[in-house]
């Protein structure tokens, strides 16, 4: 399991990659004083969605992150790079199933 966190006062963001029984997943997570940690954004194993929604799912994690700190690879790694790989697939092959079960992140 990796995990990584950036605490900026009482508030925090941490990401969290693993394995489990049912497959792969990651998450971010958010703390708040009143409410502890949640899980705010996650992708999964299992069912798929097209790259459209995913490059809008990634691309509210990346700005999450950047309220956090400059670098959003250094607590999520990869996530610039998969970010426009989705928004380029978005907008080429919009239908297209590019990522898996996706939690959270934009309503």
């Amino acid at each position: 399991m990796r995990f990584a966190s950036f605490l900026a006062g009482p508030d925090g963001i941490a990401y969290v990659r693993g394995e489990g029984p049912v497959g792969t997943f990651q998450a971010i997570l958010k703390r708040d004083v009143q409410a502890g940690w949640r899980k705010v954004w996650g992708e999964g194993d299992g069912g798929s969605n097209s790259c459209a929604i995913g490059a809008r799912h990634y691309a509210w994690a990346l700005q999450l992150l950047r309220t956090y700190t400059a670098t959003p690879d250094a607590i999520f790694p990869g996530i610039v790079a998969r970010t426009g790989d989705l928004q380029r697939l978005a907008k080429t092959e919009p239908d297209v199933q590019c990522v898996g079960d996706l939690d959270g992140g934009p309503n």
